[in-house]
């Protein structure tokens, strides 16, 4: 159904717990994830080599990019500058690019955001519900979401292309999507829920259709 769809997505710093080594990593449950949700895609783990993962993007002829979650913004920098110059490539080549969480929030740092602190017992390994505003890829409506962080959006510090596609109950923005470029940002991960979730699913179907 998506054959013809070509993912890269971005890893986290993961290093080994033993000895020391440098490494980075990529949740499983993103494989099982996409099979469901982008059945037939093919989707590739993106090393954080900096500019130069530009070109491993156009040399795999990837049509798809989604910056995942992990460290905040500002911890790991190789990944900073990979998903910065991804983001400048894809706004370039009409990419359609999706950020989950952290990957979120660099799209909204890009386009020079501001955060807030969120308190940790409303968004830390916590579950809350988000309200949909009027978007292209789901009715108005409410879902019940995963929530891993501490860095909060503000409606007035929304800025550029970015247009709010969720909010929680206090008025913080949880999701975004853009009129003018191929992008969505959605502060929860559809990935970790243990049933995933038809409107994450409906979301993943129309943005990278």
């Amino acid at each position: 159904m998506y054959e013809n769809l070509r993912i890269g997505l971005t890893m986290r710093r993961s290093d080994a717990c033993d000895y020391d080594e440098p490494r980075e990593g990529l949740a499983l449950s993103w494989g099982f994830f996409l099979r469901e949700a982008l059945p037939g895609c093919v989707w590739v783990a993106l090393p954080n080599t900096g500019e130069s993962i530009v070109r491993t993007v156009d040399e795999l002829g990837l049509n798809g990019l989604i910056l995942t979650g992990g460290e905040d913004c500002g911890v790991y920098l190789q990944r900073d500058e990979s998903e910065t110059a991804l983001i400048a490539h894809a706004l370039q080549k009409d990419i359609p690019l999706m950020g989950i969480c952290r990957g979120f929030q660099m799209l909204h740092a890009y386009f020079g955001g501001n955060f807030v602190p969120c308190a940790k017992d409303e968004h830390v390994a916590v579950r809350h519900v988000v309200s949909f505003a009027e978007n292209p890829y789901l009715a108005k409506g409410v879902q019940e979401v995963n929530s891993y962080h501490s860095n909060g959006i503000e409606l007035k510090d929304i800025y550029g292309p970015l247009l709010p596609l969720a909010f929680d109950s206090s008025g913080l923005v949880e999701g975004v999507y853009s009129a003018q470029h191929h992008v969505v940002g959605l502060m929860w991960h559809p990935e970790r829920e243990t049933e995933f979730v038809e409107s994450d699913i409906v979301i993943f179907r129309k943005f990278f259709t």
